[in-house]
C-alpha cells in the first residue's frame, strides 16, 4: 500500500483536506475539482473517543457504524505528493535527517497511530523558528526548525511541504519552505494564504450599562493592547449581562496575544502582574493603575481535560476559541473600541452564529459542539445560566440534556469543589427547585445509594424539597438550607460532603438543619432555638445564624422576626463560680452551667447569679455530681 500518492496535474484542481473530525468535511462551498483526503491527528480510536466523536456516531447511528469511520480512517494517505515536487501532509517532519519518500511510502499503514516513529510525527510534528529541534509542546511528535526542512526538501528534491495543521499564518516566514495551510468549513482550497475569517458583527452597544464599565483602568488596559498591536475583548458573561441590560459584577477578556508577550508588554510598561498560576492556561493578571485586577487570557483551544485540568493549545482565531465554549451565551466577545470608539463607548458584539437570538430568547443552548460536553463536563452544573436568564422553569434544551447523559463518564470526573461551586449558585437562583430535580433526573450511571456525579442521594426527599423550596424562594436563604431538605438524615450530609468539599461552616450548617428542623413543642415558641444559641459548642455568631436558616427553612416567618431582634443576655454565672461552689472541674462544669441556663431562660433571663448559685446541690443530685468542698 503506497502512503504518499503521486498526484501530477494543476495544483490549482486539487482539494487536499485533514482533521476531518475537528474541522469537517468538504462542504458545498469548496471549489475543487478533486478532493483528496489525508487523516489528521484526531482521525484515531484514541482521539475520536476523547473528543466525543465515537460517542455520537454511536448514538446516532450504530457501533458498528463506528468502527466503519474507525476502518476508513486506517487506510488514508498519510501524505500526498504533488508532481514530485511538492509534499502535503497533516503535521509535520521527523526527528531523523535521513526520512526519505520511499520510507514514507513503505509504513504499514493500516493501523493505529502509533506514539513515535514516522507515521507517528507525519501526523503531530510543529514547526518552530529555532533551528534543530525540541520536544513537542503536545507529548508526541517533534518540533521541527527551518533547517530541518531545508535538509528535508535537498534530500527529497522537493519544492515545498504543505501542512494543513496550523492554524494561523503568525510565523510563516520562517519556514521558507514550509507553507501552512489551514482548511476551514465554506472555504476553497487554494495553495496561497486565505483570507482571514472575519467575525459576524452583530450589534453596537451604547447602553448606560456598558458606558459604565469604562474606568480609567480598562480604558488604559486598551490602550496598551492597541499600542503593541494585539486585539482585546470584553468576553463571556459580561457580554451576556450587558446584553441584558445589566452591569456585570467582573470583566473577563481574551485576546491574541500569548502570555509571554503579554507580560513582555506589561513589564516593558512597568506593570506589576499577579497570579503566575493562570498562565499555563494563557491567564495573565496585571495590576493596572495599581489598583485593579484584570484577567486576561489568550484565545485557545482545549486539547484534552479530565474534567479537572485542561491542555490547552493557544490560537489566534476567536471563532475557534468560541467554539470550544459550553452554552451560546457564553460564546460572545465585546470589542473594545481604542480610538474613537473608545470615546463614545461603542463595542461590536461578534458571536458563533448559533448563538444570535439567544440572550434575547432567554434561552440556553448548547454551543453546538458534542465534544465541548466531553472536555468540559462542567456542562451539566452550569444550569444555573438557566436559572439566571430564562423566564421559564422547563423549556431546556433537548440535546443538551442528551448531550449530558450520554457523556455521564466525563462528569463523574469533576472535581468536588467545582460541583458545589456550580451547585450553589443554581440553589440561590432562579428555578433551584425545578432545575435541581431536572439535574437528578438525568440517567448519570448504575444506582449506587447516591448520585454518582454531585453525590447527593439515589432517593432524595423531594416532597420535602418541593415544600421548602416554596418558603424560602422569596427570601435570602443559604444554599445549604434549601439543599438540605434532599436530605433524609445526617449520614447523606456527611456522604455529600466526601463528595464536594463542603467548607466547615456549611457541613455544620447542613447537620445543624437535619438536627434541628422539627417541631419544638413549648409554650414559649422562642425558647427552644434560643437555648441552642446559650448553650452551644462553637462560635455563638455561627449558631445564631444557623438558627435563622432553620426559621427560613421551617417558614417560620414570626419567630425569624423576634430572634433576629432577640438580643443575648449575659449569663450571670462562670465556671470559677461553679467550683467555688462544689462542683468538680472538667466537663461537668459545662453539664451544671448549660442546667443553670435553662433554669435562667425560665426566668425569663431575669434570675439572678444568687438566685442560680443556690440551684447547684439539685442540679448536681440530678446529674449525679458528687459535690466538693
Amino acid at each position: 500500500m503506497q502512503l504518499s500518492s503521486e498526484h501530477q496535474g494543476s495544483t490549482a484542481l486539487l482539494g487536499i483536506r485533514s482533521s476531518h473530525i475537528t474541522r469537517g468535511f468538504i462542504s458545498p462551498g469548496d471549489s475543487a475539482l478533486a478532493s483528496f483526503r489525508n487523516p489528521g491527528n484526531h482521525e484515531s480510536q484514541t482521539m475520536n473517543q476523547m473528543y466525543g466523536f465515537e460517542g455520537e456516531v454511536k448514538s446516532k447511528y450504530t457501533a458498528q457504524m463506528s468502527e466503519l469511520f474507525t476502518e476508513v480512517y486506517n487506510w488514508l494517505p498519510l501524505a500526498h505528493c504533488l508532481n514530485s515536487r511538492v509534499l502535503v501532509m497533516h503535521g509535520g517532519l521527523f526527528s531523523r535527517d535521513d526520512v526519505t519518500l520511499d520510507e514514507i511510502r513503505k509504513i504499514d499503514r493500516n493501523r493505529q497511530p502509533p506514539e513515535d516513529g514516522v507515521m507517528c510525527e507525519l501526523l503531530w510534528s510543529d514547526p518552530q523558528e529555532q533551528p534543530g529541534r525540541a520536544p513537542s509542546k503536545r507529548g508526541v511528535g517533534v518540533q521541527f526548525g527551518p533547517d530541518v526542512t531545508e535538509k528535508f526538501v535537498e534530500l527529497n528534491k522537493l519544492d515545498y511541504i504543505i501542512r494543513s495543521h496550523e492554524i494561523t499564518w503568525a510565523k510563516q516566514n520562517c519556514l521558507p519552505s514550509a507553507v501552512p495551510l489551514f482548511f476551514k468549513r465554506n472555504r476553497s482550497f487554494a495553495a496561497s494564504k486565505p483570507v482571514p475569517r472575519e467575525d459576524p458583527v452583530i450589534m453596537k452597544l451604547d447602553s448606560p450599562e456598558f458606558k459604565s464599565i469604562f474606568t480609567p483602568e480598562l480604558t488604559k488596559l486598551a490602550t496598551i493592547f492597541k499600542e503593541y498591536g494585539y486585539e482585546i475583548r470584553i468576553a463571556g458573561g459580561a457580554v451576556r449581562d450587558l446584553l441584558l441590560k445589566q452591569k456585570p459584577k467582573d470583566l473577563d477578556f481574551a485576546t491574541t496575544a500569548t502570555p509571554e508577550q503579554m507580560k513582555e508588554m506589561f513589564s516593558a510598561e512597568e506593570i506589576r502582574m499577579i497570579n503566575v498560576n493562570g498562565e499555563k492556561h494563557g491567564t495573565v493578571t496585571p495590576r493596572i493603575n495599581d489598583s485593579v485586577n484584570f484577567e486576561v487570557t489568550t484565545l485557545r483551544i482545549d486539547v484534552r481535560t479530565d474534567g479537572r485540568h485542561a491542555e490547552v493549545e493557544f490560537t489566534t482565531d476567536w471563532k475557534l476559541d468560541a467554539n470550544r465554549r459550553d452554552l451560546t451565551i457564553n460564546s460572545m466577545f465585546l470589542e473594545v473600541k481604542q480610538n474613537a470608539g473608545i470615546g463614545s463607548r461603542e463595542g461590536n458584539i461578534g458571536w458563533h452564529p448559533n448563538c444570535i437570538n439567544d440572550p434575547f430568547k432567554k434561552q440556553i443552548a448548547s454551543n453546538g459542539m458534542p465534544e465541548n460536553i466531553k472536555l468540559k463536563p462542567a456542562h451539566d452544573v452550569r444550569k444555573r445560566f438557566y436559572g439566571r436568564i430564562a423566564q421559564d422553569p422547563d423549556k431546556h434544551e433537548e440535546k443538551t440534556l442528551q448531550s449530558i447523559q450520554d457523556n455521564a463518564d466525563g462528569l463523574k470526573r469533576i472535581s468536588g469543589e467545582r460541583i458545589w461551586t456550580e451547585l450553589q449558585q443554581i440553589l440561590e437562583g432562579n428555578f433551584a427547585c425545578e432545575l435541581v430535580k431536572t439535574m437528578l433526573s438525568l440517567d448519570l450511571g448504575p444506582p449506587i445509594g447516591v448520585d454518582v456525579f454531585t453525590g447527593l442521594p439515589e432517593n432524595p426527599n423531594l416532597v420535602e424539597f418541593d415544600k421548602v423550596w416554596q418558603r424560602v424562594k422569596h427570601l435570602k436563604y443559604h444554599s445549604m438550607t434549601l439543599l438540605s431538605a434532599l436530605f433524609r438524615n445526617q449520614e447523606e450530609v456527611m456522604t455529600f460532603h466526601s463528595r464536594v468539599k463542603l467548607s466547615a461552616y456549611e457541613r455544620d450548617l447542613g447537620l445543624f438543619i437535619l438536627a434541628n428542623r422539627e417541631d419544638k413543642p413549648s409554650i414559649k415558641p422562642l425558647r427552644p432555638y434560643q437555648m441552642l444559641v446559650l448553650t452551644t459548642k462553637v462560635k455563638v455568631s455561627d449558631t445564631r445564624k444557623w438558627v435563622e436558616e432553620v426559621f427560613k427553612y421551617r417558614g417560620n416567618a414570626e419567630l425569624l422576626q423576634q430572634f433576629m431582634e432577640w438580643e443575648i443576655p449575659k449569663f450571670p454565672v462562670s465556671g470559677h463560680m461553679l467550683k467555688e461552689n462544689g462542683v468538680p472541674g472538667g466537663k461537668r462544669i459545662g453539664l451544671v452551667l448549660n442546667k443553670l441556663k435553662e433554669h435562667w431562660a425560665d426566668s425569663d433571663f431575669t434570675a439572678s447569679s444568687e438566685d442560680l448559685l443556690k440551684q447547684i446541690p439539685t442540679i448536681l443530685s440530678e446529674l449525679d455530681i458528687p459535690i466538693t468542698r
